[in-house]
């Protein structure tokens, strides 16, 4: 039997002071702008109906923000059928990324995906389980959901067991992983039968940046405010998001193909853990996939307002 441990802190407060808001409000709004300048400068930007009155009012506009919504949509699967147009030709970034875990330097991690940079701690194992994943003694596991169960069932069916894991399991969900990929609670009870820890989940970015993550408190993701902009559609309730984090390919306002609601930033409610930001909540696959037109968009330190 799986235990879950919500836990509510007394009297807790935002980690966050008001000084501290606003620097991340004024280095959220920069990313913003660093964003939409290098979007408007692929070859999908220039195409834009009036990208150049638009490339100027992002340079000189004191709340970039605002702006987003002059930007379309873009569905999902025409990014991908169109993705080299997005590719930012001023881009020096590598191909990969460090692993990015809460604590520094992260435990002993083996990865089942290939992407990351590796280093005497962190190691990838694309096909997942083999002697030598074994041999690693792994403190922490971390993959896409679907390789996490695949792997779970060769546990399950070996017998084998991880008794060097000191560290919850990190769950990737998101944008590169699709409807398959997203975490459920049937997951959750099958990892911690196969691995016996817990599960903490990361949203990831087409460049496995993460813009979310779980905490300990198990109540929905932390939005990362300086690493993506989430907007949720009305009619129907698409996620669509922004990531800040990805230069390669730059773009404003991606649909997701997920459907997920927002708690923090409109509600005011915070999570049990005392974080008083944005939390994407109950994310789950898009019912219908048709186009979206008004979308609620909540904006740091402002409420919601639709966009028609």
């Amino acid at each position: 039997m799986r235990v879950v441990i919500r836990w509510t802190p007394s009297g807790a407060k935002s980690s966050r002071s008001p000084k501290v808001n606003r620097k991340v409000l004024a280095t959220r709004q920069e990313r913003i702008r660093d964003l939409m300048q290098m979007a408007l400068a692929t070859a999908a930007g220039r195409q834009l109906p009036g990208c150049q009155q638009l490339a100027t009012e992002v340079t000189s506009h004191p709340l970039p923000e605002t702006l987003l919504q002059s930007f379309p949509v873009i569905p999902r699967d025409e990014y991908f059928l169109r993705r080299e147009q997005h590719l930012n030709p001023a881009s020096a970034e590598t191909g990969f990324r460090h692993f990015d875990y809460p604590l520094h330097p992260p435990p002993r991690t083996a990865i089942l995906m290939e992407g990351f940079i590796e280093t005497h701690n962190v190691v990838c194992f694309p096909d997942g389980w083999s002697t030598e994943l074994e041999k690693l003694r792994p403190e922490c596991l971390a993959g896409p959901v679907t390789m996490l169960r695949r792997m779970a069932v060769n546990v399950l069916n070996s017998g084998a067991r991880f008794p060097s894991l000191r560290r919850p399991i990190v769950a990737f969900t998101g944008l590169p992983f699709g409807d398959t990929g997203l975490l459920t609670d049937a997951d959750r009870d099958q990892f911690w039968t196969a691995y016996r820890v817990g599960v903490e989940e990361h949203f990831l970015g087409h460049r496995h940046e993460v813009l979310a993550r779980e905490c300990a408190a198990h109540s929905g993701l932390h939005i990362d405010p300086i690493q993506a902009v989430f907007e949720v559609a009305a009619d129907t309730n698409e996620l669509i998001v922004t990531s800040l984090a990805n230069t390669v390919f730059p773009v404003a306002r991606l649909a997701t193909g997920f459907q997920a609601n927002l708690t923090g930033a409109l509600t005011g409610a915070p999570c049990p853990c005392g974080f008083t930001g944005q939390r994407l909540m109950e994310l789950r696959p898009l019912a219908t996939k048709k186009p979206s037109v008004r979308v609620r968009v909540a904006m740091a330190g402002s409420g919601e307002r639709p966009i028609t």
